[in-house]
This record gives structure tokens, sequence and C-alpha cells, in this order.
């Protein structure tokens, strides 16, 4: 959502003080502020909910120019893998009888929140600035810090009138002792409520209460099949060292230094596909896979390229080689190299240790991936050291990755062809017997 937020103005003054704000949202940007919503009457009248540069979570209630109500959590939120709950409960109406301490309550995946850096508790019927007449609200953007929420959010539910826990839109699944969401919860909206599912493509800040508010979107809300019921594979901003990771994780700019950077998912079986759009190419790419366990990990990526070291292995677009340990070892696939513009495919066969790519649709050297066939045998040096993850590394370049998640940058891919299990948006159908990185597919197949 960075450069993008949805708002909207309540035509009328709620009659409690009390609210309730749910979301699902998945971190792309660290170490900066993250803005999950925010109120504001003008400088010195505001109200926001977000991360802060130290990936904390925080909260600030300001009426001319005082706070009223705050926190900042000790814990950090620097997970760009998972999907987090969060459920903020601000309720400070004597009439309650909540006490001082427990006027305002946060739940992280059902779990409530009571360690903090600084926190200071609202006065009794002291108002947030949600839900008050002619004060504009926001969905992902704080005029106050100048930031927007850089990932994804989805289930987003603004209570008027009512402090919900969170128990009202979670559980915990039975089996997998996952916090997993109510897609249905039973909660009253009140006048100014409003229930945002995001999962609309050709309407995606759809009012889903029974209020039907009529919102506004500012910027490009772009749909995903990335969602807390099935979380999907991004690039690791965690482990990015140098260059701009946006989109949700899966468009990646660098400048002339060579570094590369991990996906989010590691699998030790199975076969997988996922896709690579060349946007914008002054120098080379090299996309492929890498070894969790040789040369240091994953942070061995921040000094050098993919295939750049004996823990992983690439094509290199430059020139359309397979790059290993330093050199080319796997022979051209694609002539002189590949051009702007192009979808590489990859298909990562752990279960035969071999790797393959395709040029839109093309797949190189002969290979064909469904049938076991001219595949780039992996040294045994990553097959005797999984797990494995998909890993990109530019210069002076531009990709944007789609694991399944449904486009390349703000646009959709044309084809939207799905896996064999009936997941995922590619471009091109993947091979017969290969998967989207999803947690659905990896829990059958991984």
């Amino acid at each position: 959502m960075a450069n993008t937020y949805i708002t909207r103005t309540p035509g009328s003054t709620s009659s409690s003080q009390a609210l309730t704000i749910s979301v699902w949202l998945k971190r792309s940007g660290l170490g900066a502020n993250n803005v999950i919503a925010s109120a504001k009457q003008n400088g010195s009248n505001y109200a926001d909910l977000w991360f802060n540069s130290s990936d904390q979570l925080c909260w600030k209630n300001v009426h001319g120019g005082t706070e009223y109500g705050s926190f900042v959590t000790n814990r950090v939120f620097r997970d760009p893998t998972a999907w987090y709950h969060i459920c903020f409960d601000y309720d400070p109406t004597a009439s309650t009888n909540r006490d001082a301490g427990d006027r305002i309550k946060l739940w992280v995946n059902g779990v409530r929140e009571t360690s903090f850096s600084s926190s200071a508790n609202p006065d009794s019927d002291r108002w947030a600035w949600w839900m008050l007449n002619n004060i504009p609200t926001y969905i992902g953007y704080s005029f106050i810090l100048g930031a927007y929420f850089d990932g994804l959010m989805s289930h987003w539910h603004l209570i008027d009138g009512t402090g919900y826990p969170a128990s009202n839109f979670g559980s915990t699944d039975s089996t997998s002792g996952i916090w997993k969401p109510n897609t249905g919860p039973s909660v009253t909206y009140g006048n100014n409520g409003e229930f945002l599912k995001m999962e609309d493509s050709s309407n995606m800040d759809l009012d889903s209460s029974s209020n039907s508010h009529t919102m506004t979107t500012s910027g490009t809300l772009t749909a995903t099949k990335d969602n807390p019921s099935n979380n999907f594979c991004t690039l690791n901003s965690a482990y990015r060292y140098s260059g701009t990771l946006s989109k949700g994780g899966l468009n990646y700019t660098n400048g002339a230094s060579w570094v590369g950077l991990p996906a989010t998912m590691a699998v030790e079986k199975g076969k997988w596909y996922w896709e690579v759009k060349l946007t914008a190419i002054t120098n080379w790419t090299q996309n492929g896979i890498a070894s969790a366990k040789l040369d240091g990990g994953y942070n061995s990526l921040h000094s050098i390229h993919v295939g750049g070291n004996s823990g992983a292995a690439s094509l290199n677009t430059g020139g359309g080689d397979i790059y290993y340990n330093g050199s080319s070892s796997g022979g051209t696939w694609f002539g002189s190299g590949n051009s702007q513009g192009e979808i590489i495919g990859v298909a990562l066969d752990v279960d035969n240790g071999k790797l393959y790519f395709a040029s839109n649709n093309s797949w190189g050297a002969s290979s064909n991936p469904a049938t076991n066939t001219n595949g780039y045998a992996l040294p045994s040096n990553i097959t005797d050291n999984l797990p494995i993850v998909p890993a990109a590394s530019v210069q002076d370049c531009t990709v944007d990755y789609n694991f399944g998640n449904g486009y390349f940058g703000t646009t959709a891919v044309a084809s939207a062809e799905s896996d064999g299990a009936g997941f995922g948006a590619f471009e091109y159908a993947p091979p017969s017997g290969f998967y989207a990185l999803c947690t659905k597919n990896l829990a059958e197949y991984g």
C-alpha cells in the first residue's frame, strides 16, 4: 500500500468514545515509519497507530498538542514472512468500569500486549479522533508522520461505540495452533463503523459492513492472492542490504553494488514454480536459488550476487547462462542473454535436485521440468544443505517477482494461470506437478 491510502470523513459524531480497530497485515518495509491508520483535525489534534523506525508498534492520541493516551511496545515486529493480526480496543469511558490502566488494550495474534517501553492512559471520557463529525480518517497513511503503510492489508474492521477483544476477530486453529481470521465476526459496527475485506479486485475499498459507507482511495490498491489464510512467498526485507524493496516485497531495485536477497519461504522437498519480470534492465540480474546453510547462510548474499559462491545458483540474464560458484557452469540457456520485459519462469525440483528456466514460457536448453528432462543438476553442496530458498540479485536493474501473488508491480498478470492445486495467479501455467510457494501448498507438498 506504499503511496496509497483509503479515507473517509464521518458525517456525524459517534454517541460513544469507545472504538475497536482490527486488521490483518503483512509487513514489507522495515526500519521506517509504517502507518496502519490515523485521524486528523489539524497539527495539534490527531491520532496515529503505526510501526516506528525501530519496528515497535505505537499509538498516540493528541489534543491541543498534548498527548492523552499513547503506547510504544517493547516488542518489535520485524517478520516479513507472516501475517500479523492487530486488534486495538480504545474505551476511556467511566461507564464501562474500566480503571485507568485498562482503557487501552492491544492484542497481536490473539495475545494481549502488556510490555511497553512507554505508555499513558487517556483521561476518562477523552475522545480519540476517530468517529468525529468532519474529522477525516485514513487507512495506511498519516499526514502528521508523512508516512504510508508498506505491505499488505486484509479484513480491516473499524468499530464505532464498542470495545471488542481479539477473540471476536480470530481464533487458534486446533490442529496447527496458528491464529486464524474469523471472516464473519459477530459485531455491531455502529453508525461510523466499516469492514473492508480488500479482496474484490474491482472494488478494493468496498465497505462490507451494514453501513455500506463510501470510501475514497488515493493511489492504486493492488489485489493479491496473498492473504491471512494462505500466505504466499515474497522477497525477504529482513535481509535487504541495499536497494529498494517495495510493492509488498515483490519489486526489487538496486544500484551498482552486487548484492543478493533471499525470499521468505524455504523448501526441503517438492517442486515449485515462480516468475520474474525483467522490468527495467540497465545491467544484469541473477535469479535463482540459495542454500541457507553454506557460506554464512543468507547473510553471505549481502556481499555477493546469487551464484557468486558455492551456496547458490542462478540464471545470469546478461549472458543467458547459469551461474554457480563465481563462474558460468550450467551452459548457455538463452543465447546472448535476456531482454527488458521478458518474463523468466523458474522451476525448482528439490526431489530430483534440478533447476529450470524459461523465457516467456519457452524452457531453455531443450528442457522440460514436467518430464524431468535436461534440467540443470544442482551441485551436491546445495542439495546436501537444504533448505533452499528463491533468491535474487540485481545491478542497476529492477525486477518484479510473482510467486503466484498475481501481479508484477501493480499490474495484474494477464492470464492468471493457477497451479495444479488451484492456487496462485501466474502469467504462464506452471509445469505439471509444480506448485506456487504458499502455506497451503507447503503443508501438502513441502
